[in-house]
């Protein structure tokens, strides 16, 4: 594995074989982990296998979701090493269900986030959603990562719209739930996440409604489902409603901005890049991701001054 200074015993000009792949220059990693490993952005590690952020080359697309559109993993070149499979497989598709124009509006915000705004007048029907899906491989291998390993999640929000207060906590971003009831990661509306004996949470809002959210997983809530099919499980997306009728007309507004899924028993972030416990290595994770939320969230951030629809033209 090349390391970041090491790229002068790399074929030059041409074609660079980076991690065993073969990348052409437009996609070949630039940016050093700090760990000094090239990985397709900064904030991965060696258990990343998916990552959705706007600003991402791997991850651009114009306009909003339609139905079955491919979405870029911007991790899917790392993903590919754990699997065993072609990057080329581990994209997402979109699923988008929208039954009419009053009751939900999804569009992308000033700095390109993903922006859906639920009514809390016209919402009348519960399946009104955008979600990115993974591809089959992915979600049974993070399916099967628990109990017998652990996956970290973050997520990267801004509430526009705050949940009506009487409403449940019901989830508007989620990575597995089924209609049984058993809940592998949800997050509630501009809220933290909650999951099965989870290794560790950690939430916390800065300015202008900007939500972080991690949490660490080990265990499943309840019964297991029987398959990752079964569960609707879901490896990122734009917060949409996806609850029963109970939560009609009550929902928040988000924006996401930056979904990420790794494999902790192969982050390898703790202990000066040389791994530790499940546990350490969720830490880890928390840590790195929230130091960088802090800065693209502040002034001069990336995501700090975004602009979108006000939700209260959207009753």
């Amino acid at each position: 594995m090349h390391r970041a200074g090491d790229r002068a015993g790399l074929p030059q000009p041409g074609l660079e074989q980076i991690m065993g792949f073969v990348l052409s220059g437009a996609d070949a990693p630039t940016k050093p982990s700090p760990f000094g490993k090239l990985l397709d952005d900064p904030l991965m590690s060696e258990g990343t296998l998916a990552l959705w952020d706007p600003r991402h080359h791997l991850c651009a697309f114009t306009g909003v979701p339609i139905q079955s559109q491919v979405i870029g993993n911007a991790a899917k070149n790392q993903a590919a090493i754990v699997l065993g499979l072609d990057a080329s497989l581990l994209d997402f598709t979109a699923s988008v269900t929208v039954t009419g124009t009053t009751e939900i509006k999804i569009e992308r915000s000033g700095k390109g986030g993903l922006h859906t705004i639920l009514s809390q007048v016209n919402e009348t029907v519960s399946n009104n959603k955008c979600v990115f899906n993974g591809p089959s491989a992915l979600r049974d291998y993070l399916f099967n990562l628990v109990p017998s390993g652990a996956v970290g999640i973050c997520i990267w929000q801004r509430v526009t719209r705050s949940a009506i207060a009487a409403g449940p906590s019901a989830s508007t971003t989620h990575l597995v739930s089924s209609s049984s009831g058993n809940v592998f990661l949800w997050a509630a509306p501009g809220g933290s996440l909650n999951g099965a004996s989870p290794l560790g949470t950690f939430s916390a809002n800065s300015a202008e409604g900007a939500r972080f959210n991690t949490i660490g997983i080990n265990a499943w809530s309840g019964t297991k489902p029987g398959s990752s099919n079964s569960t609707g499980l879901q490896i990122g997306g734009s917060p949409g409603g996806v609850t029963g009728n109970a939560n009609n007309n009550k929902k928040s507004s988000n924006i996401l901005y930056r979904v990420q899924i790794e494999d902790l028993t192969k982050s390898k972030r703790s202990n000066s890049g040389f791994g530790g416990t499940v546990t350490e290595e969720y830490n880890a994770f928390q840590a790195a991701m929230y130091a960088q939320f802090q800065k693209e969230f502040a002034a001069g951030g990336a995501f700090y001054g975004d602009t979108f629809t006000d939700p209260a033209t959207f009753p």
